[in-house]
């Protein structure tokens, strides 16, 4: 049986990284959907002038729909046993939070099917908090996303695990120790 281990923050809280250095140690990782759509999305307006891109900020639903569709995908291909994810579909409705839309997708049912680890690791914002062409959010939004995320997940009950800040090497073994632990 696969399982799925997500982990989850809001943006650039070191999700990433974490995932590369977990990659690095042999685990097998699945990459950020909602970047890889806003980057398909950006790509085909520079090819095509008169293509109006689906992104978060002007276009939520549609966007939103096609990481959901993105990230069913993408997860369907695993293979492996263990599977480290740079977030999931909980993600999709803590954005649905937090631009207070509805998405067409059934979410929830989505959730239940993919059958997720129960243990989620929420990524503590990072101090020192930096835009790039994708991130374009401001570092008040990031925090409230954040919080939008982890309700989701609570939400959607998973046992959220608060990765605290420390050395990327730190939160990986943080991680893997919190996944080693027996539930009580």
């Amino acid at each position: 049986m696969i399982q799925k281990i997500i982990l989850t923050g809001g943006a650039g809280v070191g999700k990433t990284t974490i995932i590369n250095l977990l990659k690095s140690k042999g685990y097998g990782t699945l990459g950020e959907s909602g970047r890889e759509v806003y980057i398909s999305e950006q790509n085909k307006e520079k090819e095509d002038k008169n293509y109006k891109p689906k992104l978060p900020q002007t276009d939520y639903i549609p966007f939103e729909e096609k990481v959901i569709q993105r990230q069913l995908d993408k997860e369907g291909e695993l293979t492996e046993e263990i599977y480290f994810l740079d977030k999931s579909l909980v993600d999709c409705l803590g954005m649905s939070f937090y631009q207070r839309k509805t998405l067409k997708s059934n979410i929830s049912e989505l959730i239940r099917q993919a059958n997720y680890f129960h243990k989620v690791f929420l990524l503590s914002p990072l101090e020192n908090y930096e835009n790039d062409e994708q991130r374009r959010e401001t570092e008040e939004e990031m925090i409230k996303m954040h919080k939008e995320l982890q309700k989701a997940y609570i939400s959607q009950g998973f046992d959220v695990i608060e990765v605290p800040i420390m050395s990327p090497e730190e939160r990986v073994d943080f991680i893997l120790r919190k996944l080693n632990q027996k539930s009580s």
